[in-house]
């Protein structure tokens, strides 16, 4: 396998080989949702010539021989002589319920076995918890297995945006024990927790929440990886940031004067990363200034107040030419307030 970069300035090259996994020696493991297994069956470092295997469902749990059925009849037959000569024993009709209850494996007669050396393929689409019933052979003897295969997946989240150099609360629900979100390291992480969601003890009820901010106007990665923070990686999750300009970085522009004493100023605003479910929300806190409409209070989102390129304006009128447009700002995701200034 190889990769390169920078226009093939720094190549690497790699080799990986897929082991199979023996279920003789892994009972359980954990991987992640669209993973794939090559499972076979060996009892040795080696499979052998003899051995086969296949995968199943409803075998008993315990160990049995391919024998032990058989056994029946024989010991059968020998009881059936003992009544023939009179001596029958308590310890020969034992033995007669012993053997029958070793029942051979479900589905074990004209059972199809692959040859050990040769595994099966098995991909993992959906996350959840599949106990894999196989059955082992070696000659006459057939030994059943349980492979249990949890498979994770990253949880479904709703990337969080922010407000460059204003720290945000964000929180991310149903992430699992074993999975792990791991941040950019360009993201300054004021506190992080993890609790469960009220009184859900089932591990998929526990809950994240970061505090962070972003400093530079600049999308930053995460990852979910399975584990710990060296582990395979489940899925990413970009955190966005975004920026809003007016007042003393853009300009109040003087317009005219409206008549009885009404006067109209205009003041750009310009937000750069606008993206879908952000809302911005203009409150005037000051008295005898209004909007164009007359309201005190204006919203931009992605759908209206600006154009594609980020860039709106706000009307003002105002009575008398004395004092400021005084008004606060505040950024919304999908309802939730995540920075607020004046």
């Amino acid at each position: 396998m190889s990769a390169a970069l920078e226009n093939n300035g720094l190549t690497l090259t790699r080799q990986i080989q897929w082991q199979a996994l023996n279920a003789f020696t892994t009972q359980r493991l954990t991987i992640r949702k669209g993973d794939s297994l090559k499972i076979t069956a060996f009892r040795g470092r080696l499979a052998t010539a003899d051995e086969k295997f296949s995968i199943v469902t409803g075998v008993p749990t315990a160990p049995v021989r391919a024998t032990a059925n058989r056994a029946d009849s024989p010991a059968r037959s020998k009881i059936s002589r003992n009544e023939k000569r009179g001596n029958r024993t308590q310890k020969a009709r034992n033995r007669r319920v012993e053997t029958r209850a070793l029942p051979a494996p479900v589905g074990s007669r004209g059972m199809v076995y692959q040859p050990a050396n040769q595994p099966v393929i098995r991909t993992f689409d959906t996350a959840g918890t599949y106990s894999i019933q196989i059955l082992h052979r070696q000659g006459q003897r057939i030994t059943p297995l349980t492979l249990t295969v949890e498979v994770i997946a990253a949880p479904v989240a709703e990337s969080p945006v922010a407000v460059v150099s204003y720290f945000r609360s964000w929180e991310i629900t149903g992430l699992p024990s074993k999975v792990v979100h791991q941040l950019d390291s360009r993201i300054e992480l004021q506190s992080s927790n993890v609790a469960r969601s009220g009184d859900d003890e089932d591990e998929e009820g526990r809950v994240q929440t970061h505090v962070f901010r972003l400093n530079t106007l600049e999308d930053r990665p995460s990852v979910f990886r399975l584990g710990d923070a060296s582990g395979p990686i489940l899925g990413s999750l970009p955190f966005y940031a975004m920026r809003e300009r007016s007042g003393s970085e853009t300009v109040v522009l003087y317009q005219g004067d409206l008549g009885n004493d009404s006067y109209a100023y205009d003041m750009p605003v310009i937000v750069d990363g606008l993206r879908p479910g952000i809302t911005l929300e203009y409150q005037i806190f000051l008295g005898g200034i209004t909007f164009d409409d007359g309201s005190i209070t204006k919203y931009i989102s992605g759908g209206s107040g600006v154009d594609p390129a980020g860039n709106g304006l706000l009307k003002f009128y105002k009575a008398g030419q004395s004092g400021a447009t005084c008004h606060t700002v505040r950024v919304l995701q999908n309802g939730r307030s995540i920075a607020y200034a004046f």
